[in-house]
């Protein structure tokens, strides 16, 4: 791999704990120095109000030109930065050159509670990407989103999906889904959709903020479809969701839609070398029965003759 000049290290953790009522971590990178010079501060995260599992947007920018010489420490503070004190929640340190060495992929260390020299339960999970890299790719989105039937009465359905962004008290359509017919076994998966931010018209507000506003419909015929329901999110929490995580978010139906209810599955979210990633899933969905296929489902069986 060729030398890098500049990496910016992405921080996140697990099982902090700041106080017994809450946690609003900070958290600061340095790289360490001799006894005589001391650490020298890089840049430090916004602070993250009431969570024990950060993920900060905020990245630092380290020069890198000497990675594996460089050790770079990093420390969680409760509300405020300050040394010595109760709020300190403990330190990770790694050589860089064991992040760069991996390319964006996250490293776990232990957390090290100040003045025992022994690790917690809690860990660090630092990365490092790029910063030539993620200027010359543009960021783009990759949005998987599956749907899993329950109880499903309909023939041959077919659904496409529309993603809009939140600007200004309204919403603007940024991208839809090619149709999904629904399979024999009630389950339907959609081609993966991918966007480049300027595309979405989001490549100077940012997208981790911004809410997103997915909507599924019914397609009925040319230039006929109705509203299922719809899923409203920000990437932010979906990429700090538990993989599998159900409750999250909501799915709101249509009263006079084809769905009654269903729950939304956060299968998996993340950003690596500007791609971020959204994987939802419907569940638990049942459908609204009408009158002529109650009767038929009613019916009992045929029996093999």
């Amino acid at each position: 791999m060729a030398a890098w000049h500049q990496v910016e290290i992405k921080v996140a953790a697990h099982g902090l704990r700041g106080s017994i009522v809450r946690t609003d971590p900070i958290a600061v990178v340095s790289s360490v120095g001799t006894a005589a010079e001391g650490d020298t501060e890089l840049g430090r995260t916004e602070r993250l109000p009431n969570t024990t599992r950060p993920a900060w947007v905020t990245g630092v920018r380290v020069p890198a030109a000497a990675a594996d010489a460089t050790l770079i420490r990093v420390d969680f503070y409760h509300k405020q930065v300050a040394p010595g004190t109760s709020a300190h929640l403990g330190y990770a340190t790694t050589p860089l050159g064991a992040l760069t060495a991996i390319d964006g992929a996250q490293v776990s260390l232990p957390i090290v509670r100040g003045g025992s020299e022994r690790a917690g339960q809690a860990v660090a999970l630092l990365s490092a990407t790029d910063v030539y890299q993620q200027m010359r790719e543009p960021r783009t989105l990759e949005l998987d989103f599956q749907l899993a039937e329950t109880v499903f009465y309909g023939g041959k359905t077919q659904l496409f999906y529309t993603l809009s962004r939140a600007a200004a008290g309204h919403w603007v359509r940024v991208a839809q889904s090619e149709r999904c017919r629904l399979s024999e076994f009630r389950w339907g998966q959609f081609d993966t959709l991918k966007r480049g931010f300027d595309e979405l018209g989001l490549a100077g507000a940012g997208l981790d903020g911004t809410s997103l506003l997915l909507q599924v419909y019914k397609y009925k015929g040319i230039g006929s479809h109705r509203l299922v329901g719809n899923i409203q999110f920000t990437v932010e929490e979906v990429v700090k969701a538990r993989a599998g995580e159900v409750g999250l978010l909501t799915f709101e139906p249509n009263p006079m839609g084809e769905v009654v209810a269903a729950d939304v599955t956060v299968m998996h979210g993340g950003e690596y070398r500007n791609v971020v990633k959204v994987s939802l899933k419907l569940v638990n969905v049942t459908w609204r029965l009408k009158a002529a296929e109650a009767a038929g489902a009613l019916q009992p069986p045929m029996q093999p003759r």
